[in-house]
């Protein structure tokens, strides 16, 4: 099985799946701006539909990735931006679907826009 994980601000593939078309977002809401399609194509969302092992959108929200990532940068040593700590949040939760699974494959990428200073401003606006 494929998971995603979108922040609540940014959940336009969620959205599609729950409608069975591409949804048009009124805006990106989320700390998570590099998720931020407002719209998934209708190829993306075919193909999603057609996954032999199914696919399930999961939504966090914006202070559950910033939550993550900084568990991730404690426990790597590593800076990543919220988008990625929006996937990574699932690994964390201790109710997470994931559990379920022998193997799990989390792809962890991006945080070269991300300093320390961002982290403790994130930390602070979701306390």
């Amino acid at each position: 099985p494929v998971v995603t994980v979108e922040t609540e601000g940014a959940s336009c593939f969620h959205s599609a799946v729950e409608a069975g078309a591409p949804v048009l977002l009124p805006s990106i809401d989320s700390i998570a701006t590099s998720l931020g399609a407002r719209r998934i194509s209708e190829t993306a969302l075919r193909r999603a539909q057609q996954h032999s092992g199914g696919v399930t959108p999961y939504l966090v929200t914006d202070k559950e990735a910033v939550d993550a990532l900084v568990q991730f940068t404690e426990d790597h040593h590593v800076l990543v931006e919220p988008a990625c700590g929006a996937a990574l949040a699932l690994v964390y939760r201790r109710d997470s679907p994931l559990r379920a699974n022998d193997s799990v494959l989390v792809i962890v990428c991006g945080g070269s826009g991300v300093s320390l200073s961002l982290v403790q401003q994130w930390r602070a606006q979701f306390p």
